[in-house]
């Protein structure tokens, strides 16, 4: 079924949910008429819009033995 995420948690879900993920929704059914271009037929359409979205899988862990990597920026100020 389509689910449409509206909002704040929008930006969220398209930043840290892909295929697979595991997440929580809680939402209201939705419907919507449009015509088909193929058969120029009016039709009916039911979508879940989400009033809530929980992420369900474990955040990933910190690696402690991760090496710095080229591109972290040093914040103390080079001496003179």
């Amino acid at each position: 079924m389509r689910i449409k995420v509206l909002g704040k948690a929008a930006a969220s879900v398209g930043q840290y949910c892909h295929k697979g993920s595991l997440v929580s929704v809680k939402a209201r059914l939705g419907q919507y008429k449009y015509t088909s271009k193929k058969t120029n037929q009016q039709m009916t359409a039911y979508e879940a819009i989400a009033d809530s979205v929980e992420f369900l899988d474990a955040k990933p862990a910190a690696k402690e033995d991760a090496k710095p990597s080229d591109e972290e920026v040093d914040d103390e100020p080079d001496a003179q």
